[in-house]
């Protein structure tokens, strides 16, 4: 809402969503919990509205930042069946709701994104097992920290590059993997592997990115590569690329 202000607004309802409830929204008809951030700010015109979930798009100018990372946001309420509706006007402010299905469970379980025909042991024993975690959103550091310990594994988490390689290279032969994004200031996701390779050639090194024109997994596999997630990254994903160079049993 820059320099002027204004208010900002958060609630949550309970809601019970079918075809008639909120037009535009790809969801099965159920329970849902709806989130609702309400600004009174500039709002959005409509070309640019159809645009913010496209990655890497922003209307703010090189010195204002990269804006909310909505294309992030967007694939992560997508990825819990979910979904979001955006109401702006110019002048009038812009309204967010996202919709997320509520659990039949009383306690969510973190591994129900597995497949169903497998489940990741969660009672290893994580000593000797410590990946090295790289991501310049510091948010987005804590959720990878977490989900790598709901899969039995330590984890230790930078939002800086050059401190994580610094630390890497204290003692290299504790780490079993390094999971790194691409798009960061300081070291390049590709350039702390190359880095990291100089000490420890034979440790796997997982590329992460939202959105890349110059890498994909063909390219980051070519490179060196032991594997690439594209963000939002899911915990069955990160459990069989992991327990597969760790060498960890997926139990059945």
């Amino acid at each position: 809402m820059g320099e002027e202000g204004g208010v900002l607004k958060v609630s949550m309802n309970s809601i019970v969503i079918n075809e008639d409830t909120v037009t535009g929204l790809a969801v099965k008809s159920g329970d849902y919990l709806e989130i609702i951030i309400q600004d009174s700010g500039v709002g959005m015109s409509e070309d640019i509205k159809e645009r913010i979930f496209e990655p890497f798009f922003t209307t703010k100018p090189i010195e204002k930042g990269t804006g909310l990372g909505l294309s992030v946001v967007h694939g992560a309420i997508k990825a819990c069946n979910g979904g979001v509706h955006v109401e702006s006007k110019l002048g009038e402010g812009t309204t967010f709701k996202i919709y997320l299905p509520v659990s039949d469970d009383a306690v969510i379980n973190t591994q129900q994104d597995v497949d169903d025909s497998e489940s990741v042991s969660t009672t290893l024993d994580p000593k000797g097992k410590l990946v090295l975690f790289v991501d310049d959103e510091p948010g987005l550091v804590d959720v990878g920290l977490g989900m790598l310990k709901s899969i039995g594994y330590e984890g230790v988490g930078f939002s800086d590059s050059k401190e994580a390689l610094g630390e890497f290279l204290k003692n290299p032969e504790k780490y079993v993997a390094v999971i790194t994004d691409q798009v960061m200031p300081g070291l390049a996701g590709q350039e702390l592997a190359s880095q990291i390779r100089k000490v420890r050639g034979d440790i796997p090194i997982f590329l992460c990115t939202g959105y890349s024109e110059t890498i994909n997994e063909q390219v980051a596999i070519k490179e060196g590569f032991k594997g690439f997630f594209l963000k939002p990254v899911t915990l069955r994903d990160l459990a069989k690329a992991l327990n597969g160079v760790v060498n960890l049993k997926i139990l059945t």
